[in-house]
């Protein structure tokens, strides 16, 4: 059978071309799901099925939920994260549930990452250069070494 637990996580990455795109996206991945549709009675000649039951939907009740999201364009992460290197991680919750009576759902969580085409160069540039946004320069940095300085 199918495993019907949280037990890895999968892992998506979605890079967006453009800053509307990368919201449109935000926002479609975070909307509540549909409600599952409900069975609509049939209208059919009488004389085929004396109960005139309703039809069932066919496919399966799928959702996804998002449970957190870490937002590294938030105020609050300035000094924090280097503008270019911003992203959003969604940490999702993906169902799948067969229908019928006494099915069980089969869930896994969801990891997914939105960016902009640059993002990942400006994370690997600041990583490999041990950059830290929250370091701020001195305010007694001298930009000239002491020994270079000009005779007046």
């Amino acid at each position: 059978g199918l495993p019907t637990g949280l037990t890895d996580v999968l892992v998506a990455r979605v890079v967006c071309d453009s800053f509307e795109v990368f919201r449109a996206t935000f926002d479609a991945l975070c909307a509540p799901p549909p409600p599952p549709p409900r069975p609509v009675p049939q209208v059919s000649d009488p004389t085929d099925s004396p109960e005139g039951d309703a039809a069932e939907p066919r496919g399966h009740i799928i959702s996804l939920r998002v449970q957190r999201i870490v937002n590294d364009f938030h105020p609050d992460q300035t000094g924090a994260v280097f503008p270019r290197a911003a992203r959003v991680l969604l940490l999702a919750c993906f169902s799948v549930c067969p229908r019928g009576i006494g099915t069980t759902p089969v869930q896994q969580l969801v990891e997914i990452e939105i960016l902009l085409p640059f993002t990942s160069e400006a994370r690997w540039l600041a990583e490999y250069l041990e950059l830290d946004p929250a370091e701020k320069l001195l305010e007694s940095f001298d930009p000239e070494p002491r020994g270079s300085a000009i005779a007046e």
